[in-house]
């Protein structure tokens, strides 16, 4: 028996060793991605894709050696002070897979001049002298739209500028969101909230809490979203998790205003007033009441507003998984229902001709890009009907999950991952970052294919570089696949596991039973 203790002794040592070579190696990689990122500001994107990879690879690893290895964090510290240390990594290099960031530190310098930037863009006669010898206004895109994001989030541009308009400044603030994030992951995956009685230092945490900490804290995407693109994401998450955290602890009026101000960041926050309202109605109203007052200091922009987040809503599409299969399938059976076989092709539905002609001339008009014929106003291309057939269906589908959701009166973080796991599968448009917006959640519950889904998505980035030469955004036919493809048999994989060790659970006591009888 003696001799039975010290191997599986050292067994437990043998894997806490390997846990750290492999949290080791994770390191190295992210290391050596961090300065090849800072070589130039177009270094060579394969290699820093294949790197990203890799050290997801490292990163799976380390947690699956973490569940089993006896030596662990337990308390907080460790594990925020190894999260925050890997974003702080790459703040110094470039945003080589986004530029975003320069859109921030912009909008940040328009509120800082007194200037509204929902009425200006970055082409307007009245920025001409914040333009003049500004580096920033080299890197911004689509320089013609007006701001697409929401009022918190331009006065935390504005904020941040205030103390230092550049890029890293903004990096520095989403690397500490996110660690903040972190803190939140373990709160919901059972760390006690610090009290007086017990303050946060001198917390010992159980392992669970730690994993989960650990699984968002180490992830290599989270850790270069952040990071190195300085992503707007992580403080909205924040306040949903908070949201979340207070909705567990039955303080809904708190939840609700978090909530409303998360939507003010980025609007699908939104989405979970189903969630917090039939929990209790009132936490609805404070939190469209938080988001209605933020937009307050902008309304003089008035039909500018919400110009770019329309044109953003019609237009963008990529990297899209059940969204683009909607839209293939419609496309096929719209060609076997007509003679339309080009997407440009024309096609009339009768039916919408009083729709559109009433909604023409309105923000609501279906023709926005030009094409209105008042003689056959429903007419439009059958790339255009199958785009917003599948628009439609992907929203049904979002609400009636949405709903579900709040009518079973499913425990909040579940709840939200479904919510917003729907949203990233039924999206137009899948950028990696928006997977932040999940792999919080997924780390709390053990959700380990969104893990899966996180280290393939850096895949997406590979057109860079002909983007960078010609302008030209090419996305490998493979890439979907691989991301998705893989993303599904995990999931697959997942539920297998989850009924055997349900079945094994229910036929345990019984098998015990029958065992003591005899």
């Amino acid at each position: 028996m003696h001799r039975d203790h010290r191997r599986r002794h050292a067994q437990l040592s043998g894997r806490s060793t390997l846990a750290i070579a492999a949290l080791l190696a994770l390191v190295a990689v992210l290391v050596a991605l961090a300065l090849l990122g800072s070589v130039s500001p177009k270094p060579p994107i394969a290699r820093l894709v294949v790197l990203t990879v890799l050290a997801h690879l490292a990163y799976g690893v380390v947690l699956i050696l973490a569940r089993t290895a006896p030596q662990l964090p337990r308390t907080i510290w460790p594990v925020l002070a190894i999260s925050l240390g890997l974003r702080l990594m790459f703040v110094p290099a470039p945003p080589v897979f986004s530029d975003d960031i320069y859109r921030y530190v912009w909008d940040g310098q328009v509120l800082m001049d007194g200037k509204n930037p929902y009425r200006h863009s970055p082409e307007s006669d009245a920025l001409q002298h914040l333009r003049d010898g500004n580096r920033v206004w080299d890197q911004i895109n689509h320089r013609a739209m007006r701001t697409v994001y929401p009022p918190l989030a331009e006065i935390i541009f504005g904020g941040i500028a205030a103390v230092y308009a550049h890029p890293s400044a903004f990096k520095l603030a989403s690397a500490i969101s996110d660690v903040g994030i972190v803190l939140l992951v373990i709160f919901l995956a059972g760390g006690r909230v610090p009290v007086r009685s017990a303050p946060l230092k001198s917390q010992k945490l159980p392992k669970r809490p730690v994993i989960a900490g650990l699984a968002y804290g180490l992830n290599p995407l989270a850790c270069i979203e952040t990071g190195m693109s300085g992503h707007l994401d992580p403080f909205a998450v924040l306040l949903v998790l908070g949201a979340l955290l207070a909705m567990k602890q039955t303080r809904h009026g708190i939840a609700g205003v978090l909530i409303g101000l998360g939507a003010g960041i980025k609007f699908l926050p939104g989405l979970l007033w189903p969630v917090v309202g039939v929990r209790q109605k009132r936490a609805v109203l404070f939190s469209c009441a938080a988001l209605m007052v933020l937009y307050l200091p902008f309304l003089a922009a008035g039909q500018y507003l919400f110009e770019s987040l329309d044109a953003f809503a019609r237009r963008w599409e990529g990297n899209a998984g059940l969204f683009a299969l909607l839209k293939a399938g419609y496309t096929a059976c719209i060609r076997a229902c007509t003679d339309a076989h080009s997407l440009n092709d024309l096609i009339h539905v009768p039916f919408l001709d009083p729709i559109v002609t009433a909604l023409e001339g309105t923000f609501f008009s279906l023709h926005k890009d030009g094409g209105f014929d008042p003689r056959t106003p429903g007419t439009f291309t059958l790339g255009d009907i199958s785009l917003a057939l599948a628009k439609l269906t992907a929203g049904i589908l979002i609400a009636v999950v949405t709903i579900r959701m709040a009518v079973k009166r499913v425990a909040p973080v579940q709840a939200a991952g479904w919510i917003f796991g729907t949203v990233l599968i039924a999206t137009p448009i899948l950028h990696p970052w928006y997977v932040l917006w999940v792999l919080p959640i997924a780390a709390v519950l053990g959700l380990w294919p969104w893990m899966v889904l996180a280290a393939l998505l850096p895949l997406s980035y590979l057109p860079l570089d002909g983007w960078w030469a010609n302008q030209v955004w090419h996305m490998p036919f493979w890439v979907p696949w691989v991301e998705y493809g893989s993303f599904s048999l995990a999931v697959l994989w997942y539920i297998i596991q989850k009924r055997q060790d349900k079945m094994a659970h229910v036929s345990g006591p019984q098998s015990n039973t029958r065992a003591h009888l005899t």
